[in-house]
């Protein structure tokens, strides 16, 4: 009983995580009309970076708080450089090419990092909590903890100031925003910014406990897709409880030994599930009229 609490709460830390990724997926999505596959490589080099600070002497705390600012500018940059000329495209060319922004960023990491493993230090405080037979994690709890605050950051942001206002009628709808006179041209770089910051705080917390591959931690982009998709890519509250969600199965998967070197596909499989699901209207009455016919 012990080892499933404590696995549930490292679930929930791990899941907070995984829908904080998927808010920043969201929110650029309905924003910009982007689906950011490159979204996990931002992260990656945030914390390629904070790593490289934490080595240079630099307080772990404050190399946390400087990458993820640093990130705002350098995802602005993005849309202003590259995803400004894809602007008349269709989605899927969009897609498209945040995919070779992933694939750019994470041959980026390898050039000024190398091709070997980057030590990332565990930086989060090492205490644990025991509750009735349970040892807690402290990263996981301080995780959630973070999560939280960022989700009320967020909350405040988008309904009580007039950016954030302007940006939910973005996301409403990006033609009548514009008809009514938002300056979309100057909103879609804050999106950008603002995504990008929250890839590299997501992944700066998630990396010690995830290993330091670039590859695999740029790959962390389909959890947080996974959470988008549960939440239907509208819903913020569908997508952090997606997330916790699939933190949860994931963690309680490892509780059983065979399962527990697959636990990492989980969060393929509810993707592969939830689209199949959501394409059900579509699929069953395509193999129906198939099946007439024959």
């Amino acid at each position: 009983m012990g080892d499933a609490v404590a696995f549930l709460v490292a679930g929930l830390g791990l899941g907070a995580v995984y829908g904080l990724l998927g808010l920043g997926i969201m929110t650029l999505y309905r924003a910009t009309g982007v689906l950011n596959f490159a979204f996990g490589a931002i992260g990656v080099l945030a914390v390629y970076s904070f790593a490289s600070l934490v080595d240079a002497g630099v307080p772990a705390g404050l190399a946390f708080v400087g990458v993820v600012v640093a990130a705002f500018p350098f995802g602005m940059l993005l849309d202003l450089l590259i995803m400004r000329r894809f602007r008349d495209e269709d989605q899927t060319t969009k897609a498209v090419a945040t995919i070779g922004l992933l694939i750019g960023m994470i041959g980026v990491v390898g050039l000024i990092w190398g091709g070997g493993l980057r030590s990332i230090p565990q930086w989060l405080p090492d205490w644990n909590i025991e509750v009735s037979g349970a040892v807690l994690p402290s990263d996981r709890l301080i995780v959630l903890g973070v999560v939280a605050v960022v989700l009320a950051v967020l909350w405040y942001l988008f309904t009580h100031t007039r950016t954030g206002v302007a940006l939910r009628a973005m996301a409403g709808d990006r033609g009548t925003a514009a008809l009514v006179g938002i300056p979309i041209g100057r909103l879609t770089p804050l999106i950008w910014g603002l995504s990008a910051s929250i890839a590299a705080l997501a992944l700066v917390l998630v990396a010690p406990s995830r290993g330091p591959d670039a590859a695999t931690l740029g790959l962390l982009v389909i959890p947080g897709l996974a959470a988008a998709v549960i939440g239907n890519l509208r819903s913020p509250a569908g997508v952090v409880a997606g997330g916790l969600v699939l933190g949860v199965v994931e963690a309680e998967t490892g509780l059983w030994a065979k399962a527990a070197e697959n636990a990492l596909a989980v969060p393929f499989v509810v993707l592969l599930v939830v689209l199949l699901w959501r394409q059900r209207n579509v699929l069953v009455p395509a193999l129906e009229e198939s099946g007439g016919r024959a």
